[in-house]
């Protein structure tokens, strides 16, 4: 909803600019945040290229309460992203994020159901955020017409009724992300 200033936490970053969740939340919205990534090449152009902090981690072994307390981050954040490879790595990430002591309006989860040998970390990731009070209010994102690689949630108690009902789109259609974001 063009929020300005908010908060946001990355996990993995990868391009600085291309592709990038919060590129466009730094630059025109002026928001703050963090962003993490393993591929030092990606922090090195990211440090050169944006504003906001980036560290370079393997994002299982951080210890996120600690991380997000260290740089005073708010206990509502507005945005997160999970988006590690392969499937069981994002879901082992989304597990050490500490959800009893932060809050985050808005969640993309990368569960790379295509990529998923054993066809569970979508269910498990699901299970998990929905324990947590999270909606799922778009599912099964593509970067085409038919290899499902993301979810989109909110909590309900930071995102307005309205937006969240205008987003509502969860069914066993994939969802092409472009087409869906643009043209839908």
């Amino acid at each position: 909803n063009c929020k300005e200033n908010g908060f946001y936490l990355e996990i993995c970053s990868a391009d600085t600019i291309k592709g990038n969740n919060t590129f466009i939340l730094e630059s025109l919205f002026n928001w703050k945040g963090i962003s993490i990534d393993y591929n030092e090449t990606e922090i090195e152009k990211f440090i050169k290229v944006r504003k906001n902090k980036a560290i370079c981690r393997n994002a299982t072994t951080i210890n996120y309460e600690a991380l997000l307390s260290g740089i005073n981050a708010p206990e509502t954040i507005d945005y997160l992203q999970v988006d590690c490879d392969p499937p069981k790595v994002t879901y082992d990430t989304l597990l050490a994020i500490p959800f009893e002591k932060y809050k985050f309006a808005v969640i993309t989860y990368e569960h790379d159901y295509y990529a998923d040998a054993r066809k569970i970390y979508r269910d498990l990731s699901r299970k998990y955020l929905q324990s947590f009070g999270y909606v799922l209010v778009v599912n099964n994102i593509a970067a085409d017409d038919k290899n499902s690689f993301e979810d989109w949630w909110v909590h309900p108690n930071l995102v307005e009724p309205e937006i969240i009902q205008k987003m509502l789109c969860v069914n066993d259609k994939v969802k092409n992300a472009e087409k869906y974001m643009l043209y839908d």
